[in-house]
């Protein structure tokens, strides 16, 4: 009883062992003390001015240059600055009288009806509003093989000994202004129009031999409505078969 009592009591694990002597003040330092005030750590950030903050303290005083005029603004926005926001955002409004024009106008050219040549062909559907200059009255022959250096008064002065003769026209790119190498002249005698097509077939006008035959396009002056010549190229054989190819093609599973 003494042996154990007085090893691993009071002397053992007690206060010699373990306790104050042991793990306490003889076996490890005391702990550091607590740091001075600013020393070794920055100091914190101050708190943002609540100037940042409107008036109402709801969030960060931003103006929106797009909020909607009739919304009331926030208390502590520049009133003359809110004043120009609204006169700014009122012309696309559906009140203003400018905007009103702007969509009146739309639906009044959509209603509009024009003189144009409506072409037909190779399943699609266009307009060619330069076959309106001319007569369709009048006889017209296809001049090809055309030269690029050939004009319309070339044309015009090879076929001008004809007295019935009315106009020539080279027919040109619409982007670049090169001949496309065929043209057309007109006549009022259908006997000119025909003596013309034999007699100057083959000849040369400019650096090559010109093929004559007579002009298959109808010219028929049609009045119609936009929307309705739009439906109708919309409408075309080619319109809808170019339209089923770019669909995307979705694969069945399983």
């Amino acid at each position: 009883m003494s042996g154990y009592g007085s090893g691993y009591g009071q002397q053992g694990y007690g206060q010699q062992g373990y306790g104050q002597q042991g793990y306490g003040a003889q076996g490890y330092p005391a702990a550091p003390a607590a740091p001075a005030a600013g020393y070794g750590y920055p100091a914190a950030a101050a708190a943002p001015a609540s100037t940042t903050y409107n008036a109402a303290g709801v969030g960060p005083g931003i103006v929106n240059p797009f909020r909607d005029p009739k919304v009331p603004a926030l208390p502590g926005q520049d009133p003359t600055l809110e004043a120009a926001i609204a006169e700014q955002q009122s012309i696309y409004s559906a009140e203003h009288k400018d905007n009103q024009k702007m969509r009146n106008e739309a639906k009044w050219n959509a209603k509009d009806k024009k003189t144009t040549v409506v072409r037909e062909g190779g399943g699609q559907v266009w307009e060619d509003q330069t076959l309106l200059e001319w007569d369709p009255s009048h006889f017209r022959l296809f001049c090809g093989d055309l030269g690029g250096e050939t004009t319309d008064d070339t044309l015009t002065k090879a076929f001008s000994k004809y007295p019935s003769f009315v106009k020539a026209r080279v027919i040109r790119d619409k982007r670049t202004q090169k001949s496309k190498g065929f043209g057309f002249v007109s006549f009022k005698d259908p006997d000119e129009f025909v003596k013309a097509a034999r007699e100057m077939n083959g000849k040369y006008i400019g650096s090559r031999p010109v093929k004559i035959r007579k002009a298959t396009t109808e010219i028929k002056p049609t009045t119609i409505q936009q929307r309705k010549l739009d439906y109708k190229k919309r409408a075309a054989p080619y319109e809808k078969a170019k339209k089923v190819t770019q669909e995307p093609k979705i694969k069945k599973l399983g």
